[in-house]
């Protein structure tokens, strides 16, 4: 379990952090202009921490039969390279766990994509493959991207997820990757969130009938569990429109 330094909080009763998804980082569908915007105006709102629910990059050619059209950069190195480059440095701590397309590289011996890209930034911290927890105070989140298909309700695959949970794990907040839609619950005594994506509808994912939602949200809680302070507040930033061709204007930066 990650714990944010108690340094950094001394004196707060309550913190917000960002929370993103799904970056897919190399993919030609990526929507990097909207998380830059995205995270300097959830640093301007005091966001004191950035949480990434995996899918940070597209993954091997062998995701999806057509993926190799809908990339610009193919390897484990360049993308994990490019990830390096482009994620801002806004000055407050990173926490990832992989995702799907960051672990399709261990089918073929490869490495910990995510883990590799946490090493070469001071500001990254890797928690786990697939499912981690921060600590805040005495409120945990969990950070997690789940391997499967989505279902009709959006917020189906969440409301599971938190039924599962053993009493002795539960955490107080789930966020919730892979799914690239926006949906929030309040469960068993869980705040749920799914985290929409940074990447826009993909061929593949037309085909399947498959929608994307393009954006992030900032979480603000108090990090005590009893009285007032747990009460919390979750603001969606959804792009409406997401650019064609974003990745053009980023390439340079990964090289």
């Amino acid at each position: 379990m990650a714990r944010v330094s108690v340094r950094q909080m001394q004196g707060d009763k309550r913190v917000i952090v960002a929370v993103v998804s799904c970056t897919h980082l190399g993919s030609r569908f990526q929507q990097i202009t909207a998380l830059n915007r995205f995270l300097q105006y959830a640093k301007g709102r005091g966001a004191k921490a950035i949480l990434h629910c995996g899918d940070v990059v597209d993954g091997p050619l062998q995701m999806h039969q057509d993926i190799v059209h809908a990339q610009f950069i193919h390897t484990y190195d360049t993308q994990r390279d490019y990830a390096v480059a482009v994620l801002p440095d806004l000055g407050i701590p990173w926490y990832f766990v992989s995702g799907n397309h960051d672990d399709a590289y261990l089918r073929n011996a490869g490495g910990e994509i995510v883990q590799d890209i946490c090493e070469r930034r001071k500001d990254f911290h890797y928690l786990a493959r697939n499912t981690g927890y921060v600590q805040m105070g005495n409120v945990t989140i969990e950070l997690t991207h789940p391997h499967m298909s989505g279902a009709y309700a959006d917020s189906y695959r969440l409301q599971k997820h938190i039924e599962a949970l053993s009493p002795e794990r539960k955490p107080n907040v789930v966020c919730m990757g892979n799914f690239h839609k926006a949906a929030h619950v309040d469960y068993r005594n869980v705040v749920g969130l799914m985290v929409p994506a940074f990447q826009s509808q993909t061929p593949w994912m037309a085909s399947k009938g498959i929608r994307s939602i393009v954006g992030g949200l900032i979480l603000e809680f108090g990090m005590e569990t009893k009285g007032l302070a747990p009460s919390y507040r979750v603001e969606w930033v959804i792009e409406r429109v997401p650019l064609t061709d974003d990745w053009q204007n980023f390439v340079r930066r990964g090289k």
